[in-house]
């Protein structure tokens, strides 16, 4: 039994002598300023063929069934991720009962002459009543038929008229509204975050 026990002892000595003596190699590199950045998202709504906002269209002394026109362009800055928009109305002032009457119809240029859309083209993007276009859902906004890239402009057209139906209830009066633009990566199914 001592000589099963000083072999033992032995064997872990040798144990522990051979593992003290072994070498490894190891090395390391480090990948140093590696970068995860966000895109962004700007755009605006300009001025038809120029750099500076879009300036509110007015149109006075109007006439049931009198057209007003004006065009401008939505631009996505350079510095942007591809996007998707949409546009709506929002009133600002004036008596509700003058949104009943106010219609429009939004035409989508997929072209431009110097600058602007050319001739009316085609069958309007979107048309109805403007009260309808609220953005409370997509289909109550002006829909963009596709996205848009970096340092891009969709060209715009609009024509905006009191109905023809709107009687003496509606002379002298004003109505004022905003034209809203909302943006998002293509990718979302819905219009916020």
């Amino acid at each position: 039994m001592k000589i099963l026990k000083s072999l033992v002892i032995v064997l872990a000595m040798a144990a522990m002598v051979a593992g003290a003596t072994n070498a490894y190699f190891t090395a390391s590199y480090t990948v140093s300023g590696n970068t995860f950045s966000t895109g962004t998202m700007e755009f605006d709504i300009r001025q038809t063929n120029t750099d500076t906002q879009h300036l509110p269209f007015s149109f006075t002394g109007m006439l049931p069934g009198q057209i007003g026109e004006d065009q401008f362009n939505v631009f996505n800055h350079a510095n942007s991720t591809e996007m998707k928009y949409r546009l709506y109305f929002t009133p600002t002032t004036g008596d509700p009962i003058h949104w009943d009457k106010i219609k429009f119809e939004a035409y989508r240029c997929n072209w431009n002459v110097g600058g602007s859309c050319g001739n009316w083209p085609g069958s309007p993007t979107a048309e109805g009543w403007v009260k309808d276009f609220d953005g409370s859902s997509e289909a109550a906004s002006i829909v963009s038929p596709a996205t848009i890239g970096p340092n891009i402009s969709n060209y715009w057209k609009f024509k905006i008229w009191l109905d023809t139906s709107a009687g003496n209830d509606y002379k002298n009066a004003t109505a004022t509204f905003d034209i809203v633009g909302q943006g998002t990566q293509p990718s979302n199914p819905g219009w916020t975050e």
